[in-house]
């Protein structure tokens, strides 16, 4: 199925075949977007900003050149694939991705601006993988949160702004860390 021009869905979004965002403006989802199936956010190369409460994918999310706003967590869940990899910018309320998910990073900014229901940031788990793309990753709460990098790939840059972050594990910035 085709979503074009401005859309908004009052509910939850739940795609299990194959679902494309063709617009240039803004789709909104006032619930949670369950992606089971394929996502993929404006394939023809229009830039779309897509709002949401809540992501959980267990089959495939792609962002192509998109800006993906998200005031709920974003769960990437075993088999799960979300690829923001040709993205510009991302922000979610927290991350977690968990064992056998995998992440592919905006090569631009994803700013993260709260905490999970575990109190984490940032959660990539063991069994897990992280492509970074080059890409930053911005820590934008208020007091000490915890961030947890424990699966395969490490983040390229990494600013904690206005946050004391706790590391939980081991961590390599494979080019800039700023506090």
């Amino acid at each position: 199925k085709t979503i074009r021009s401005t859309s908004t869905i009052a509910n939850d979004y739940i795609i299990t075949g194959k679902a494309r965002g063709y617009t240039n403006k803004a789709l909104t989802v006032t619930g949670d977007m369950i992606v089971n199936g394929t996502y993929d956010q404006a394939w023809s190369g229009f830039t779309a900003t897509l709002t949401l409460s809540t992501l959980n994918v267990s089959g495939t999310f792609i962002s192509n050149n998109d800006t993906i706003s998200a005031s709920g967590d974003i769960f990437v869940l075993n088999g799960g694939v979300y690829n923001s990899s040709l993205g510009k910018a991302d922000t979610f309320n927290s991350l977690t991705t968990e064992s056998g998910g995998t992440y592919s990073a905006t090569s631009g900014t994803t700013t993260i601006t709260g905490e999970n229901a575990a109190g984490r940031a940032i959660d990539i788990q063991s069994g897990s993988t992280l492509t970074a793309n080059a890409g930053t990753m911005r820590i934008d709460t208020a007091g000490t949160t915890i961030v947890i990098f424990s699966g395969t790939g490490n983040p390229y840059d990494f600013i904690a702004s206005g946050a004391d972050v706790q590391w939980n594990t081991a961590v390599t910035i494979d080019n800039n860390l700023t506090v």
